[in-house]
């Protein structure tokens, strides 16, 4: 059974209306460019689901039990100070009654 799952695809981030900053935010290859961590900042297998089903759009999206414990999707780019970022997602989930804790996290480095 699939009930109690949750499903996220198609994430971008576009810096000034044209230039997609993130890799792979289809999942379409696989855990290209992601790294997975759960909350206490230990590496996880990334759980990559290949059913069109649960995708957006393409074939793949990231795919996880809404029971399991909370998860840190992270990727590092390169962006231009004094520029817009624009944050998309879709995300889907097989319950309605959870509204789940999207966090956004901008750390710069030297």
């Amino acid at each position: 059974s699939f009930d109690d799952h949750w499903s996220l695809d198609d994430v971008s981030v576009i810096q000034n209306d044209t230039n997609e900053r993130l890799i792979n935010g289809g999942f379409e290859s696989n855990s290209t460019g992601w790294r997975f961590l759960d909350a206490s900042n230990s590496s996880l297998l990334p759980s990559i689901d290949h059913r069109p089903t649960f995708a957006h759009s393409g074939s793949a999206s990231f795919h996880r039990r809404s029971s399991e414990s909370s998860i840190v999707l992270e990727q590092t780019m390169d962006v231009r100070s004094n520029e817009y970022l624009q944050l998309t997602f879709w995300w889907r989930s097989d319950r309605d009654d959870r509204c789940p804790t999207f966090r956004i996290q901008l750390t710069e480095q030297l």
